[in-house]
């Protein structure tokens, strides 16, 4: 499924969101998730989630782990340097039963704008 975003697309029911916490920002529904995933893999190419814990919980996993990709194109305000992103963070999948009606990402921006030379 790595890269094909109708797949990734099909995981999520209509109304599911993504919340971005760093950005404040919400994308809801499949033409804003789709918005976020096509930037951001445009951006990231080799883009890899690499997985070190996983919590399971009533209603929701929880996945720790790394984020990692070497940027090819301007991103969330920063210009591309050509520079690796590897950063820490946890994803949040929330369900009502069988569903799952909303991912959350929690990350260090700043870190991200520092490993992309934001700002130099």
């Amino acid at each position: 499924m790595a890269g094909d975003l109708d797949a990734c697309l099909a995981t999520m029911p209509k109304g599911a969101h993504y919340r971005i916490l760093p950005t404040g920002r919400v994308h809801a529904g499949d033409d804003q998730v789709r918005e976020l995933l096509t930037g951001l893999l445009g951006a990231f190419p080799d883009l890899r989630l690499i997985p070190e814990l996983v919590h399971h919980a009533a209603d929701a996993v929880i996945i720790e782990g790394r984020t990692v990709g070497t940027q090819h194109a301007d991103w969330a305000g920063i210009p591309c340097k050509g520079r690796v992103m590897d950063v820490e963070g946890v994803i949040v999948f929330r369900f009502e039963g069988d569903t799952m009606v909303n991912e959350t990402v929690y990350y260090d921006h700043a870190a991200v704008a520092a490993q992309l030379g934001a700002g130099e």
